[in-house]
């Protein structure tokens, strides 16, 4: 397997300097301004050091390659996140560069690994714009690899899922308010040591054994043709207001849960689209949540509530009306479980 993998590595590898990343815009809306591109210099020592990572995704991913459901992997383009002195590697694999897949509906495969002191250790991989065949959701799109680092040194890392209907022809299905509505699935990983991430290939995530794992089941979210995840739930948890998980549900409505043990006593709400005044007012806005409670309007920040309840979810019972689009936007949601918030710091 390792000769396999040196084979593919020297076929075609993508780099250039550091750079900004405006090709990942579209592909990569929470992500892109965090990368730079890997320059020629350092990359056959990420490659090399990544190696034994890169094995084990080929190993979950040969059948399907074999059998073209995903395409060949013949080029390697790195990108690089930091977070303080953590160092994390996103390669994108494929047979054709990230502008050439996206300019021809291509899709490709992602893999995250941290920089260890011998070796690069791989945390997750998963795929973006591949058609299942699976009904009656045809594309899966992941921006897989959203880190949330808090201030104690743990790290969260969101496994985000937005799956789109198509027609045989691979085009996507406007099946809800004349819009392109995608079905909505993650799982949130808290990983309290990045070194001892340990990995099996028997699944396409990994096991997290010294941390949690949380579900999280989100109501279907609008999608833009061009840039598919531009309003899918990870904005919702990203910790940028100018980003908003956006519904697309017949009445306009939503609802986020999170399957896991504790008790959530106070949840942090920035509502509707917080990017700039012109946006939140012009698309619609969460007015009533749970039974009782209301959310204040034209209030750009977070806002607090006591979740009488106690269990991590959120729903949606009424709207403030936008004045030029029916979609209803949230721009942050946190729960605050066992004294700490979950999906990273707030200074309150």
């Amino acid at each position: 397997m390792r000769k396999i993998i040196k084979v593919l590595i020297f076929l075609v590898v993508s780099f250039s300097a550091f750079c900004e990343t405006p090709e990942l815009k579209m592909v990569m809306p929470n992500s892109w301004q965090k990368m730079t591109k890997i320059s020629s210099n350092e990359a056959n020592v990420i490659l090399e050091q990544s190696s034994e990572a890169l094995q084990t995704v080929y190993s979950m991913y040969k059948d399907a390659i074999r059998d073209k459901w995903i395409p060949e992997i013949k080029i390697y383009t790195i990108y690089q996140q930091k977070y303080e002195d953590d160092v994390f590697y996103r390669i994108l694999l494929s047979n054709k560069n990230v502008e050439d897949c996206l300019a021809s509906h291509t899709g490709f495969i992602q893999t995250l690994c941290y920089k260890g002191k011998q070796k690069n250790i791989l945390l997750m991989t998963g795929v973006y714009g591949i058609a299942t065949g699976g009904e009656p959701y045809g594309f899966d799109m992941y921006d897989c690899f959203m880190l949330i680092r808090k201030t104690n040194g743990t790290y969260g890392l969101l496994y985000a899922k937005t799956s789109i209907p198509i027609t045989d022809d691979h085009k996507m299905i406007k099946e809800c308010k004349n819009q392109i509505a995608g079905k909505e699935d993650a799982d949130y990983f808290i990983i309290k040591d990045l070194n001892q991430v340990t990995v099996t290939t028997y699944t396409t995530w990994n096991l997290l054994p010294d941390g949690d794992s949380i579900t999280i089941s989100a109501s279907d979210c609008l999608v833009e043709e061009k840039s598919p995840l531009k309003y899918s739930i990870q904005n919702a948890f990203d910790g940028d207001p100018a980003t908003s998980y956006v519904e697309n549900t017949a009445d306009d409505l939503m609802k986020i849960n999170c399957s896991m043990d504790g008790i959530a006593t106070r949840i942090a709400i920035i509502n509707g689209y917080a990017q700039n005044e012109n946006l939140y007012l012009n698309n619609n806005r969460i007015k009533g949540i749970y039974k009782t409670d209301v959310l204040n309007d034209r209030y750009l920040n977070y806002q607090f509530k006591n979740n009488g309840k106690g269990s991590p979810y959120f729903v949606v019972r009424s709207i403030y009306s936008g004045s030029k689009y029916d979609d209803t936007c949230l721009a942050e949601l946190n729960f605050y479980i066992n004294n700490v918030w979950l999906f990273g710091d707030i200074n309150e």
